[in-house]
């Protein structure tokens, strides 16, 4: 059986991931052209290229206000999906990341380590919201 990774080792493991994934997103975000922002998803006409990627932002704040309570964090504002535009939506996914990355924090201080075998046996609420 795998030793239990200490609290910073594992901090540093899901912080850093969590931080490259962050940079990624804002970095494809960035890379819509601006003719498609507003472009209907083929076969699905009711949803835009700009509805999916604020819902990146508006999952996050959902999660952050739900875990983050307890730990003082506050969700940061969610966007319209009809409206934000690129360079509001990236400053947006900034502040997410950054209530993402303290609610995770917050709740790998909180982990019982003798409880934890491995990355997988991690409490379902830190885990959840990291692939967003």
């Amino acid at each position: 059986m795998a030793s239990v990774p200490s609290s910073l080792d594992l901090q540093d493991a899901v912080l850093g991931a969590w931080n490259t994934s962050s940079r990624v997103t804002n970095y494809l975000v960035a890379q819509i052209p601006a003719h498609l922002w507003s472009a209907a998803v083929p076969g699905v006409p009711s949803r835009t290229i700009r509805a999916i990627a604020a819902h990146l932002h508006n999952a996050r704040c959902r999660w952050i206000k739900t875990l983050g309570h307890e730990h003082g964090i506050v969700a940061p504002t969610r966007v319209d999906q009809r409206a934000v535009t690129s360079p509001q939506l990236r400053t947006a996914l900034n502040r997410s990341a950054r209530g993402i990355a303290a609610l995770a924090h917050a709740r790998i201080d909180s982990i019982d380590r003798s409880a934890v075998a491995s990355t997988a046996a991690l409490p379902l609420q830190l885990r959840r919201p990291l692939p967003w």
